[in-house]
């Protein structure tokens, strides 16, 4: 298990009870949360379930999920 995965399951399991407030760059770290809200400019751009704004057609949150299958699927090459 990595860093990151050990960082992630010890928030699910330390602050179940708990709100947390995640600021992340990779998807990967925030795709199980229960809400995320995207911002542009410092604006709330989008939010909601994540199920939600992958299937946001045209989309930020929706867009930037396509490019990281996208890149994963290049590095894994």
């Amino acid at each position: 298990m990595n860093n990151e995965e050990v960082f992630l399951q010890t928030i699910r399991e330390r602050f179940a009870d708990c709100t947390v407030l995640m600021i992340a760059h990779r998807l990967k770290t925030i795709i199980n949360c229960d809400k995320i809200v995207v911002m542009k400019e410092g604006q709330v751009a989008e939010s909601g379930a994540p199920e939600k704004l992958i299937g946001l057609e045209g989309g930020i949150f929706s867009e930037m999920w396509k490019e990281t299958i996208k890149a994963n699927k290049s590095s894994a090459k």
